[in-house]
């Protein structure tokens, strides 16, 4: 399964591990020089993050991307973020994209594991969270 990164992308992958916590205000002693000064640089306006603002996710075959906790959605905001009830009733916290389904006839099919069933009054959350998902598309390769 396979999907094409940006340079940049595949440096911070190889150098820096990724680029996950890049945005993030935290430091660590045991961080490079380099990498603080990117940080910084990725926090430098008050408005908000260039780096996340500026750029788009490209999920390729999901892989890399944490489903409920990476901001890959089109509004930037994680599902966990958007639907907590069903981050807190979900089985599959912590997986990434690609964990959370299977290739069937028709192409991606989502599978979804609760802790319980769910309630009647999370029948309609449940519904805008598949239109949610029913955007995307995971490539996959044959």
């Amino acid at each position: 399964m396979g999907f094409t990164r940006e340079l940049w992308a595949q440096v911070l992958e190889s150098k820096y591990g990724g680029w996950r916590n890049l945005d993030a205000t935290r430091r660590s002693i045991r961080e490079s020089l380099r990498w603080r000064d990117l940080c910084f640089v990725c926090n430098l306006f008050e408005e908000g993050s260039w780096l996340k603002n500026g750029t788009k996710w490209k999920v390729g075959c999901g892989s890399k991307v944490l489903f409920w906790e990476d901001e890959w959605m089109e509004n930037g905001v994680s599902l966990k973020e958007k639907y907590p009830r069903l981050y807190q009733i979900s089985q599959q916290q912590h997986q990434h994209i690609q964990q959370m389904g299977t290739i069937a006839n028709i192409g991606w099919e989502w599978k979804l594991q609760w802790r319980r069933f769910l309630l009647e009054a999370e029948i309609d959350t449940v519904a805008k969270f598949m239109e949610d998902l029913q955007r995307l598309t995971v490539h996959v390769q044959q």
